[in-house]
C-alpha cells in the first residue's frame, strides 16, 4: 500500500513528549557542566554522557538534528533550548519511518 498522509503539529510539540523533554534536559545539563566545541566530533562525546534510555533515543535521531539539539539556537550557559531551530519535521519523519518498518515485519 501507499504510505502518505498529513499531520498538523503545533510548534514546540516535541516538549510534550516525555522522552524528548528528558533528552533535552540531559543535554542541557551535559552542556552546562562541560566545555564542548560546536563540532560534529563533540556529538559523540555528548552522547556517551547520556543515560542509556536517552542515549538510545538520541542514537536514532538523524545526525544533523542531533547537532541542532546540541548546538543550535542556544547560548552557552543558557538553560533554554530554542525549538524553532530543531528540524522537528525530520525528527518525526525518522520516527514514522521506524514505526512503518516495524509494522512491515
Amino acid at each position: 500500500g501507499c504510505n502518505h498522509g498529513l499531520v498538523l503539529m503545533p510548534t514546540g510539540f516535541v516538549t510534550d513528549i516525555i522522552e524528548m523533554r528528558q533528552l533535552f534536559s540531559e543535554i542541557i545539563e551535559i552542556m552546562r557542566t562541560g566545555d564542548y566545541d560546536s563540532t560534529w566530533d563533540s556529538i559523540s562525546n555528548i552522547a556517551t554522557k547520556l543515560k542509556p534510555t536517552t542515549a538510545a533515543l538520541f542514537d536514532i535521531i538523524p545526525r544533523d538534528v542531533q547537532y541542532e539539539i546540541c548546538f543550535g539556537g542556544r547560548e552557552r550557559g543558557s538553560n533554554k533550548m530554542d525549538l524553532s531551530v530543531i528540524s522537528t519535521d525530520r525528527l518525526i519523519l525518522r520516527f514514522v519511518d521506524i514505526e512503518l518498518q516495524r509494522r512491515r515485519q
